[in-house]
């Protein structure tokens, strides 16, 4: 315990006891918005319950449930049309709007702000920065890193200059997986940390203590976004295989997308409308239900930057099946908390399946070490902690460079 780190501990403490002043910048926010909109909504109640100041700059339409959890939600730009789903033009709109409002400052309010996604939000932060001073840590999501998200790349190299210039002004640049780390440190010269996503274990849980008995036929969940990373219709395919081996299932899929027509196509084509229930989204509380009244989750995605839905299955001690990609490596332990699919291999699902079906017992043993796998490991106060130790990190090496 060093002189160093000695500094870097007394500095955190000196802010936990004070009134430090936390910015949250990100154009979604409950109740709009997915994964990062959420992400940013648990950090905050936890940086509150940390005893600091929180302010979250978002978009959309003022909502009953602003101001509820000690954070100030200050919104910008158009309504949203959609409360799950947006665009270019309603990204650009709030970047333009949060710039005006940034400029509007007159001096530094904040002691330091976090940005959702390097793009778009990303810009707004670093204004901030050059017009008060606010230093600022930007989390990346996913689609914010070139390489990630194939049918953006175009547009990655066209808006590289302003990518970079974000980064390099940044105090810190984090992202939620090791894969997604080391995919934004291949494409530009900045050290990037992991923090990975928290889940909150107090709401996400099983409802029943007898989980893992049997169950006919097996209740199968899926959780997101219809949108061709997520190859629903795919699924919808492989699992009309599995039915083929005489497995008893019913699956239910939350979610919506630019991929619908085709996910309603693909039940017409195998013929399983009367086992498959679309339920469009939820509110969090119903999606909740879902979780607790399934026996499997499954995420077979082609790539992701790391899935709140994995992780809030497991809290809700759900074994799961997902695909075998580097994010979902980092979450499941093949065989013990659920299953990694080869997505080359689509025909081990019936197998797995198989197995969960016919053995309630290890169903009730992978839901169990899944629980307290994300109880242990993904709290969402570890990662508000994580972002604030990174802040006192570098702020002690600025100290001390200074000195």
């Amino acid at each position: 315990f060093d002189l160093y780190h000695y500094a870097q501990w007394q500095f955190l403490e000196i802010w936990r006891e004070g009134a430090l002043r936390i910015l949250l910048i990100n154009y979604e926010y409950p109740p709009n918005g997915g994964g990062a909109g959420n992400a940013t909504q648990e950090i905050g109640r936890a940086l509150t319950q940390m005893g600091l100041t929180v302010t979250v700059l978002t978009g959309g339409q003022a909502s009953l449930d602003d101001g509820q959890d000690g954070i100030e939600i200050v919104r910008v730009g158009p309504t949203r049309r959609s409360v799950f789903q947006t665009g270019f033009l309603y990204m650009s709109a709030y970047v333009f709007s949060s710039m005006l409002w940034v400029l509007r400052q007159k001096k530094s309010w904040f002691d330091l702000s976090i940005v959702f996604f390097l793009l778009p939000c990303g810009p707004v932060a670093t204004l901030l920065k050059m017009k008060v001073q606010t230093p600022y840590i930007v989390s990346l999501r996913g689609g914010d890193v070139p390489g990630l998200v194939p049918q953006i790349d175009l547009l990655h190299r066209v808006l590289a200059p302003f990518r970079r210039w974000v980064s390099r002004n940044a105090t810190a640049v984090v992202a939620n997986s090791q894969s997604l780390t080391e995919l934004a440190e291949a494409s530009d010269d900045k050290s990037v940390a992991v923090i990975p996503n928290g889940v909150d274990t107090q709401y996400y849980q099983a409802r029943h203590t007898d989980m893992g008995v049997e169950s006919t036929p097996l209740r199968l969940l899926l959780v997101c976004r219809f949108h061709r990373q997520k190859l629903v219709p795919e699924t919808i395919r492989w699992l009309a295989h599995a039915k083929q081996r005489g497995i008893d299932f019913f699956i239910s899929i939350v979610g919506d997308g630019p991929e619908r027509d085709a996910v309603e196509a693909a039940i017409e084509e195998v013929d399983m409308t009367e086992l498959i229930s679309l339920k469009g989204w939820l509110r969090k509380d119903q999606l909740l239900k879902q979780y607790q009244e399934a026996d499997c989750f499954l995420n077979l995605s082609s790539y992701e930057g790391m899935p709140n839905t994995v992780l809030e299955a497991m809290a809700c001690a759900l074994p799961v099946i997902v695909s075998d990609i580097p994010p979902h490596r980092g979450l499941v332990k093949h065989q013990e908390t659920g299953y990694l699919l080869d997505l080359d291999r689509p025909e081990y699902l019936a197998d797995q399946l198989m197995e969960l079906a016919s053995d309630s017992g290890r169903r009730r043993a992978m839901a169990e070490a899944g629980r307290q796998l994300v109880a242990a490991s993904y709290s969402w106060s570890a990662v508000a902690d994580s972002y604030m130790s990174l802040f006192a990190q570098h702020q002690t090496e600025h100290l001390n460079s200074d000195a």
